[in-house]
């Protein structure tokens, strides 16, 4: 299968996230969602098929998230940290976040006409 091109990419169709949990209401936790399952599946040899800079971006946001993987907007870390924690540029770190989003490893919880970063939940997307 040839690795597909930032044109490739962008033509795809965007996913619609599911709205964020209520802030007076637990969130429901993902089903079958663990940390270490997660850790597992971004580090298997043939399993991901992400960069290395994403497989380490993703296992900085596992270690922040909850049990549930969900990490709260006020507890994303910027691009910026992430970059400084992985020792990458910040322009990879983003890079690495949108290719975990497209890829389906994280679901971004943006409320609209709310600025500043969105509330994640880390998933481990079906093999294809």
């Amino acid at each position: 299968m040839p690795t597909p091109t930032p044109r490739d990419l962008a033509a795809r169709p965007r996913r619609v996230p599911p709205p964020p949990p209520a802030p007076h209401t637990p969130a429901t936790p993902a089903p079958g969602w663990s940390r270490a399952r997660f850790e597992r599946s971004v580090t298997a040899p043939a399993g991901s098929r992400l960069h290395p800079y994403a497989r380490l971006v993703a296992l900085l946001l596992a270690a922040v998230a909850d049990r549930d993987g969900h990490i709260p907007a006020s507890r994303v870390p910027a691009p910026e940290q992430l970059a400084s924690d992985a020792g990458i540029d910040a322009r990879r770190a983003r890079a690495s976040l949108s290719a975990l989003d497209h890829g389906g490893w994280l679901v971004r919880h943006r409320i609209p006409g709310t600025a500043g970063p969105a509330a994640l939940t880390l998933t481990i997307p079906p093999r294809t």
